[in-house]
């Protein structure tokens, strides 16, 4: 009988780079407002702007986890603050991250990276915990997934162990019957970890581990060596319940 019943995946910088997604939707944002609102961009830099945005979300931590709602309400609050009214500043700042949300879908896989989720959904339910805002639907890779839970939904950022304890509650399994999949030592493999599931760490530019509290059970470089990672923790959790009894 498997030991595994349950492998859940993170999004960005784990089966994409999201880094430069980010600047070119950026990059499209800033251009689409210096033509449809100038006054802001005259008085913004797209730098200026971006640093404004962060001095906002500083100022509500109560939207933490609501990243869509953050980029909506504070580029909202800077247009009022340039003399547009309520109603046009909730309207440019709807459309601008329309915009937004139509570049962050703009990624390119990894190689190996569906063909390997492909391959463990033929054995395993699999899952998505996300604290970004990518949408599975638009990405077109719902269909290779049971469940996602993003920060948004749940309100809840990894490491909190709201995101992995909510994954396992909706399958009924235990934690030492999941692995999660990140790149994030801290919000990926130390959240999970805590829990006792266990992890496998996607350290693609070969960083060395500087966390002292715990160790991933697997590292791999390639997502292609992830069925390989994915069938030793499953020996080795085998043998460990075999011990046992």
């Amino acid at each position: 009988m498997t030991a595994v019943k349950l492998i859940t995946f993170d999004l960005d910088n784990t089966l994409w780079h999201v880094d430069e997604v980010l600047r070119k939707a950026e990059q499209a944002v800033y251009g689409w407002l210096q033509h449809h609102c100038p006054t802001l961009t005259g008085a913004y830099s797209a730098e200026a702007l971006f640093e404004a945005r962060v001095a906002y979300w500083k100022q509500h931590p109560e939207f933490k986890h609501q990243i869509s709602i953050m980029r909506r309400s504070s580029l909202a609050h800077l247009l009022e603050g340039c003399g547009y009214s309520a109603a046009e500043a909730r309207q440019h700042s709807d459309e601008a991250f329309e915009l937004f949300m139509d570049f962050r879908h703009r990624v390119t896989f990894f190689d190996h990276a569906l063909g390997v989720v492909e391959q463990l959904g033929r054995h395993y339910q699999l899952g998505i915990l996300s604290n970004g805002n990518a949408c599975p639907r638009r990405l077109g890779i719902d269909n290779y997934f049971d469940f996602h839970y993003s920060a948004e939904a749940l309100n809840a950022s990894k490491p909190s162990p709201v995101p992995f304890t909510t994954a396992l509650e909706h399958v009924q399994v235990e934690a030492r019957q999941c692995i999660h999949i990140g790149d994030s030592p801290r919000d990926d493999i130390l959240g999970a970890a805590a829990l006792g599931i266990q992890t496998i760490w996607v350290n693609r530019e070969g960083e060395p581990w500087r966390e002292s509290s715990c160790r991933p059970d697997a590292e791999v470089a390639c997502l292609s060596e992830i069925p390989q990672a994915v069938a030793d923790i499953e020996q080795r959790l085998s043998r460990r319940h075999g011990a046992g009894t």
